[in-house]
């Protein structure tokens, strides 16, 4: 044998070497690339083979078989049939939040032009004295600047501070353009929009805040903006907006920032997502506190990814462990987290996943011990046909869209109110009585008791 043809020979095993290492970057374990674009990178996550973390996981049954329902109560709050806004019938109404002032129930959502999601977005809300007639819809916040501010706004949580409630908008500002596979508050790519950069990403330069009074009327306007050094980055588009309520402005930023952010002279706004170890991006979160001063935060997957990820703070929100992978299946974008007076923690979503891509059922489920949720409930099934044939310019945005998606709940003594978005064309609350799911409650006091007598 020839001298090159045996030092050939002896390379061998970096030619296996190498093929190994394509063969399983091409699986979906080369890291630098995503695994929700890899070509096994999804099927390699089935909720039956997921890394589950001891401190929270699925046990209720998945099979149609095992599947349990509760008796709620649904009704209505805005249908894009209605007259009451002007443009409904071609808008989006997304992201719904739900609040009690006083004897009132409140809740706002947000309009967007269906077909471009680029578009200006205003802020709607609506009061009801039981949760079940609602008044007609009147405007909370809009875009006020020029067009090219490139502003948006995005319906957020309720703050309650000094016993007074206040509805928030989040102030976010397009900061280029990305690939159609960026999430939301990526890198921007480009500075323009094109066939190669569709997708606008964005970053929270600030909040808008009205006080909800307690006969369901607004307070002026709250302008809180994150400054840089030539002054507030989106000044132009907030022209002749009157900062009021001084005093409160130190509390409200408080309840806005997180322990990671900083706020003073100069605000800084922390993005909703994170990174995993799996090169999966995260967002809308959603929270509870858990026993000895902790916090269960869960996440979706920007990328699609039909799985939350769970997050444990061990000091009640000021540090924050590295996000797991959980086998809690969520075919919506959105999760809610609460606790019930029981102490149970409940998870609202779509946990009982259909067929397709619509988020369907919506779902309540229950953790009695250790976050295990051993319990879950449809509160309906069926998401009607959409009516409309127009869809978002965005794939992702019109799948995130279809079926319910819940936005926000509050227990209200005997009962949990839950708000949701049906196909994005109509806002719906929905009524729970615990009373309904004393099955499961009491075999969870019964258990303990049982226990305790030990």
């Amino acid at each position: 044998m020839a001298t090159w043809d045996r030092d050939l020979w002896k390379l061998w095993p970096l030619v296996v070497m190498a093929f190994v290492v394509l063969i399983a970057g091409y699986a979906g374990y080369w890291p630098s690339i995503p695994l929700s674009l890899n070509r096994f990178g999804k099927n390699a996550l089935r909720p039956e083979g997921a890394a589950t973390p001891q401190l929270v996981e699925w046990l209720a049954q998945q099979e149609s078989s095992g599947r349990r329902t509760v008796s709620a109560d649904h009704y209505s709050v805005i249908d894009i049939s209605s007259a009451a806004i002007p443009g409904l019938n071609s808008a989006a109404l997304t992201r719904p939040q739900l609040t009690r002032v006083g004897s009132r129930f409140y809740c706002q959502w947000q309009m967007q032009n269906l077909a471009d999601s680029a578009s200006p977005v205003a802020i709607y809300g609506a009061w009801s004295t039981d949760g079940q007639r609602w008044s007609e819809p009147q405007l909370v916040f809009s875009h006020e600047g020029e067009p090219a501010s490139k502003q948006i706004l995005a319906s957020a949580a309720f703050l309650s501070i000094q016993d007074e409630v206040y509805s928030v908008a989040a102030v976010q500002e397009i900061m280029g353009y990305s690939t159609s596979d960026a999430t939301t508050f990526s890198e921007p790519k480009s500075t323009e929009n094109s066939a190669e950069f569709p997708r606008a990403v964005r970053e929270i330069v600030g909040y808008f805040v009205r006080r909800v009074q307690s006969d369901g009327s607004l307070g002026p306007r709250i302008t809180l903006l994150r400054q840089s050094d030539e002054g507030f980055s989106v000044a132009d588009a907030m022209r002749g907006i009157e900062i009021v309520d001084q005093p409160l402005i130190p509390d409200i930023v408080r309840q806005l920032a997180t322990p990671e952010s900083r706020y003073g002279g100069k605000m800084e706004f922390p993005v909703p997502e994170i990174e995993t170890e799996d090169r999966y991006r995260l967002g809308y979160p959603t929270s509870v506190a858990i026993p000895n001063n902790r916090l269960l935060r869960l996440w979706v997957s920007e990328q699609g990814l039909d799985r939350l990820y769970g997050q444990v703070s061990p000091d009640n929100g000021i540090t924050w462990e590295k996000p797991i992978l959980t086998n809690i299946r969520n075919e919506g974008r959105f999760a809610v987290l609460g606790t019930l007076p029981s102490g149970a923690i409940f998870l609202i979503g779509n946990q009982l996943r259909g067929a397709g891509e619509i988020a369907d059922p919506l779902t309540i489920a229950l953790a009695f011990e250790n976050l295990q949720f051993t319990e879950c409930f449809e509160l309906r099934r069926g998401a009607p046909t959409r009516r409309r044939t127009q869809e978002p310019a965005d794939r992702r945005d019109a799948v995130a869209q279809m079926g319910f998606q819940v936005g926000a709940c509050l227990v209200n003594g005997a009962e949990v109110w839950i708000i949701y978005s049906v196909n994005a064309e109509s806002i719906e609350v929905c009524r729970v009585r615990l009373r309904d799911l004393a099955p499961a409650l009491a075999q969870s006091e019964l258990t303990k008791e049982t226990a305790e007598s030990r």
